[in-house]
Formats: C-alpha cells, structure tokens, sequence
C-alpha cells in the first residue's frame, strides 16, 4: 500500500486521492474523532485538488458555526451537557485510568497485581504516541497486538496484556461515565500456531538429578527435587507447609524419614488428615496407629478433619477414642485463619475435653486463651464441671 502525501489537505493511497483535515483543537469535544477523512474517489490531482478546496471552504463554515453556536450559548450561560460529559473523557488519562484501577481494586492485592498493571500500561505507552482515552482508536488497538508480537511475546502473554489493559479501561469508562468506547474489546490475536510437542524428560535423567539433588541438599536443591516429578509450579514449591500434605507419603518412605529424624536426636510428629477433603473414618486410625508404630512420639491430627460444618465431627473423635492409643494424640484447633469462629472453636476444644478428659493434647491454642482452656480443663469453664468429663 503507498502513501503519498500533497498540499491542500490531501494524500492518496493506492492511487485514490482522500481528502483529510484535523479538528480544531477548540472543537474536539463535538466529535468522536479528531481527523477528518474523505475517499474523493478519483486519480486525477486535478480534480482532488478542486474536490478539497470545496471540502475545505465548507467544513471550514461549519467549525465557525459551531464556535457561534458555543458563544451564544456562554453568552446565555448556557453549556450543552453532551460538551461536559466529553471533556471528561479528553481529559483522562490512560496514567489517571492506572491510578483509579489500584485504588478501587487494589485493596488486599499483592505485588503481582501492581506488576502486571503497571507493565501492561507501560507497553501501551511506549506503543503510542497519545495518551489520553479520548484519541485511542481501533487502529490503535491493532499496533498495540502487532507491538506485542515484534518484542517477541507468545499469543497467550498478548492476551493476557490485553486482558489487563481491558479492565483498567472499562473500569474507568464505568466510574468516570466517560462516552468512550473500550477500543481494546474484540481485538484479534492470533494463536501461536500448531504446539510443538515435547519429549518427556527420561527417568533415568530425573534420578540423576534427585541424586545430586540428595547429595547438595540444601534448600534450592530440595526444591528442584520436589518439582522434579511432581508437576509443581516454583511458586507453588515455594508456598508449600509441611501442614499442606500435597505429598503422599509411602509407608516406606515415612519410616525412613522417622528413623532420620530420631537418628538427628529428634522425636518425630506425624501429621494425620487433610486441610481441603474429608478422609475416611477407617483411613484415619490408620495412618495414626501406623505412625505411632514407626516409632513417632505423637500423631497431630489435622483441625479440619475433627470439625465438619463449624461442628465437631463427633463419629470421628468416638472412634478414635475407640481405636487409638489418645495418650500419644495431639487434637489440632480449629482456628479464624482458616474461617472458623470464636464459638466454633470453642464447640471443638469443649467436645475433645468432654470426650478425651482434662489431659488431652491440643494444638492451636493461642497465648490469648491458656487461661480460658486450662479453665475448662478443669471444669470451672463452661464445659461443665468435672463428673461431666467421665468416659461416655
């Protein structure tokens, strides 16, 4: 396609002269673009030059119309609403668009939040040369893909940019009642094309790795161990609690890790139960027996597992007093970090003192309520008194 540009307002393209002509700064507001574009449907300059001088001279006319219509309305003190809500838009920013975005959905985010939106913005700006919501165009939109791409980005990061630069946009055309158009809405992008398919890392590679993993050992190479054949992201590597059990053990493999926490001079605690997903009753004083078997001073016995609904699970903690040696037990509280209440766990910690008696271990117990748990361990709290504590 060639561009060739001439005086008197024209330029041609593919051989068409078209008329163009910018709005007068002073009348922006009246219209949903600033340029003014005409095909003039001829090759001839001749007659291009003819057909622009008349376009010229009547759009000229009608600008001076619209400046007598404005100052008769300011002589009258009078001011069109449509003028108002559309110097808003001409005078926000895509940086004022940015700060109302943190502001209003920032609270509570992390950094990636601020990261992710600040870098979007960034590239948008480096992209064009105009920064305000009013001048964006549709256009506009499509430079921004073809930039993304020419940084050598993949088809899902575009989309992601555009993702965010099409929250912040629409966020402040809604709360500002902006009469602009989010040109970034429906914008075409391209999937990277057919995947390549890799091969699988081979196991005797993986073990080599473990290995030397196991020989370093130290955090960075625990790590890179753990997300060796887990399919764990970094991140959620790096996230990961003892307490989250992402981790099947194998009986094997707890009683090796048993025997090398006594053979460092510790008692070893195995952790019974799931955070996300109830166990079965049966599963349950399983695994408790078998790692009291294995040698562990105590088996913790997950909060989350004892109470179900914000009640006690009490078919649960019966059946281990049942089953299990309770003396060797620790009963996990519940607490308001994973969304119980105070009455909540107050519920639980009355149940497993009622039904395991004034010397069962609990954990979670806060410094904030030693005094109120020894209380109802000794029956002066509302558990009740002590002859209430009797096996059931």
């Amino acid at each position: 396609m060639v561009y060739t540009r001439s005086p008197d307002y024209l330029y041609r393209r593919n051989g068409i002269y078209y008329f163009t002509r910018n709005v007068p700064s002073d009348l922006k507001t009246r219209f949903n673009k600033n340029r003014v574009v005409v095909s003039l449907h001829t090759r001839s300059e001749v007659k291009a030059q003819k057909a622009a001088f008349a376009l010229s001279d009547r759009l000229e006319r009608y600008f001076e119309s619209l400046r007598l219509e404005r100052f008769h309305s300011q002589e009258l003190g009078l001011k069109a609403l449509q003028d108002i809500k559309t110097a808003n838009s001409n005078h926000f920013s895509l940086s004022d668009a940015l700060a109302l975005y943190h502001r209003l959905k920032g609270t509570g985010k992390n950094q990636l939040f601020y990261d992710v939106s600040n870098r979007s913005i960034r590239y948008l700006a480096e992209c064009l040369e105009h920064n305000n919501l009013s001048d964006l165009e549709i256009s506009d939109a499509g430079r921004f893909r073809d930039y993304l791409f020419a940084r050598g980005m993949s088809s899902s990061s575009v989309k992601r940019v555009f993702s965010s630069v099409k929250s912040i946009v629409n966020l402040a055309i809604r709360e500002q009642g902006l009469t602009v158009t989010n040109v970034f809405s429906g914008t075409f992008i391209p999937d990277d094309g057919a995947k390549q398919l890799r091969n699988p890392i081979p196991s005797k590679a993986l073990q080599r790795v473990q290995r030397d993993c196991q020989n370093l050992d130290d955090e960075a190479r625990w790590l890179i161990s753990l997300i060796s054949d887990t399919g764990m992201r970094l991140s959620e590597a790096c996230g990961l609690l003892v307490s989250d059990n992402m981790v099947q053990l194998g009986q094997g493999l707890r009683q090796q890790l048993c025997d090398m926490v006594r053979d460092q001079g510790m008692n070893p605690v195995g952790e019974i139960g799931d955070k996300r997903e109830s166990s079965s009753i049966m599963s349950i004083i399983d695994e408790v027996n078998e790692v009291l078997e294995m040698g562990a001073e105590f088996a913790l016995i997950e909060a989350a597992e004892l109470m179900h609904g914000g009640v006690p699970n009490e078919e649960l903690i019966l059946a281990i007093r049942q089953n299990v040696d309770i003396t060797r037990c620790i009963f996990e509280l519940a607490t308001p970090r994973v969304g119980s209440t105070t009455v909540q766990i107050y519920a639980g910690k009355k149940f497993l003192v009622k039904t395991f008696g004034p010397d069962v271990n609990l954990g979670n117990v806060t410094p904030d309520v030693v005094i109120e748990t020894e209380t109802t361990r000794l029956g002066l709290g509302s558990a009740g008194p002590l002859d209430f504590l009797e096996e059931r």
